[in-house]
Order: structure tokens, then C-alpha cells, then sequence
């Protein structure tokens, strides 16, 4: 093999095409079909810094405003206008329902036993509440129709069906009923709707 400058989808089929032993004969043009990027010139690949192909390909494939609120704040770009970020209505949350703080407080007395929720599943980091190693949901609407838009509504998520909303919720959050509320809301979801009928 030739050692030419290769572009991306070049060297990723030499490198498939390593593995096989096989012989390359030359076809004249007029047996030759459309040229593919196999057969294409060195001349017309792009050179220089300025030339639009090679900008081009450095475009961004996910804009910021379709990621979810957890990869906005990995990557430093503030929520869309409008929506409040998801800590703000953690904080929210807490102040509207007293629940997961009386179990933050037994926890902290070393209580044993409560009749509504199992205190071996529950522990407290950085001052939240979290059941089975995931964070505990209060009951305050504005924090679970943020968390169904980020997990259901968002392009990266693409309007998955309750099961599968079901498991990408529960691997990080938890509530009682969660089932129950993603039903009804997914129930409720134009989108869903239309793509259904």
C-alpha cells in the first residue's frame, strides 16, 4: 500500500481491508463506473485551512440546545431560556415537600424502621436523598416534567416508549408511583400521539 495522505473514511477502509489478501487490477474508464472516494484524485481532497469541506466536516452533530441539562453542565452551556436548571428545582422541590428531609433526618437520629419507605434502601449525599444508589425524587411537579422532558421530549431521547423511559429514569432517579406518572404522561404526549396514528 502506498503511504498518500489519507482522509478519515480512507483510512478507516484501509485498515479494514488489511485483513484481506486480494489483488487490485485497474479497469479502464470506460468499464469504470462513478468514482467513490477510493478513486478520487489527491488534487480533490481538501488542502488548505480555509477551504469550506474541511469546515464542513468539523460541524457540530448535536446542537446545544438539544442536550440533555447533565451534558449542558459537563460542557459549560447554560439551560434554554425558559427552563430552570435541575438544580434550582431540586431545591425547590425540597422546600415543597418535607418528606425526603424527615428521612434525611431519621437517617441522621440512626432510626431504624419507618412504615412508608425502607431506610436500609436510603442514604444522604451531598444533602439529597437517594434510594438504591439513585436520587430520590420529591413530590413537586415542575421537577418531574423537567426530568420527562430532558428523558422523554429531547431529541437525544426520542420519544421512547414507558419502557424504555421507565429504564433510563430509574438508572439515575427514583419515586414512588414512577411508573404510574411516566404512563400518564407519555398518555398525554402530542408527539407520541401523532407519530402513532
Amino acid at each position: 500500500m502506498s503511504t498518500k495522505l489519507l482522509n478519515c473514511r480512507q483510512a478507516r477502509w484501509s485498515e479494514f481491508l488489511s485483513r484481506f489478501d486480494f489483488k487490485i487490477v485497474y479497469r479502464p474508464g470506460k468499464a469504470g463506473a462513478k468514482p467513490d472516494a477510493l478513486t478520487r484524485r489527491s488534487g480533490d481532497l481538501p488542502q488548505e485551512e480555509g477551504d469550506e469541506r474541511i469546515t464542513e466536516r468539523q460541524k457540530a452533530v448535536l446542537k446545544p440546545q438539544n442536550l440533555p441539562d447533565e451534558l449542558r453542565l459537563l460542557a459549560d452551556i447554560p439551560p434554554p431560556v425558559g427552563r430552570p436548571p435541575l438544580e434550582s428545582l431540586l431545591v425547590e422541590a425540597y422546600e415543597a415537600d418535607p418528606f425526603p428531609q424527615s428521612v434525611l433526618d431519621d437517617l441522621a437520629k440512626g432510626t431504624q424502621r419507618r412504615k412508608d419507605i425502607s431506610l436500609s434502601l436510603c442514604a444522604e449525599a451531598n444533602g439529597r436523598q437517594h434510594y438504591d444508589s439513585r436520587l430520590f425524587v420529591p413530590e413537586h411537579d415542575p421537577l418531574k416534567l423537567h426530568l420527562f422532558h430532558t428523558y422523554h421530549d429531547s431529541p437525544t431521547a426520542g420519544h421512547q416508549a414507558v419502557k424504555k423511559t421507565y429504564e433510563l429514569l430509574s438508572q439515575e432517579y427514583y419515586w414512588t408511583n414512577m411508573r404510574r406518572d411516566i404512563e400518564r404522561y407519555l398518555a398525554n404526549c402530542h408527539t407520541c400521539k401523532q407519530t402513532r396514528t
